[in-house]
């Protein structure tokens, strides 16, 4: 019974100091504003798609993302992104309000001229956030 409880013991000893070592921080995140300066249509919704290849350094992997976010009242969105791993944010104008709204609404198979479609984004960045980036301006002109 008791060589039984020991070896239970080790084995349990072993398995938790085995599992410890395994863990790595992939990537850091940190959260970022985006905001849509348009001095001309303030009552204006605009979707963003937030894109990453992704990035690999040695053991750590941070896997591409392709997130759609919808700016509030403000004209402003506050998401989390990778430090050091290169975004493209296209902007495209939308009469939604959330996502959810965007996502049952049901789309157009010819859009109007006046409005952006998937290969016609009203604008297009590109970023790379650091520690320092706490706020992304994106001014849109007509």
């Amino acid at each position: 019974m008791q060589l039984r409880l020991s070896l239970f013991i080790c084995i349990s000893i072993l398995l938790v100091s085995c599992g410890k070592g395994d863990f790595v921080n992939t990537s850091e995140k940190i959260k970022v504003t985006i905001r849509i300066e348009d001095s001309l249509d303030i009552d204006q919704r605009y979707l963003l798609r937030v894109l990453s290849d992704g990035k690999q350094a040695n053991d750590i992997a941070i896997l591409p993302q392709d997130k759609s976010i919808i700016t509030n009242k403000n004209n402003e969105v506050t998401t989390n992104l990778a430090l050091n791993v290169p975004y493209t944010i296209y902007v495209y104008r939308t009469k939604s309000k959330t996502i959810d709204e965007y996502y049952l609404k049901p789309k157009s198979s010819s859009a109007k001229s006046s409005e952006s479609t998937k290969d016609n984004p009203l604008y297009t960045v590109n970023i790379t956030p650091t520690h320092d980036t706490k706020t992304i301006k994106i001014p849109l002109s007509k």
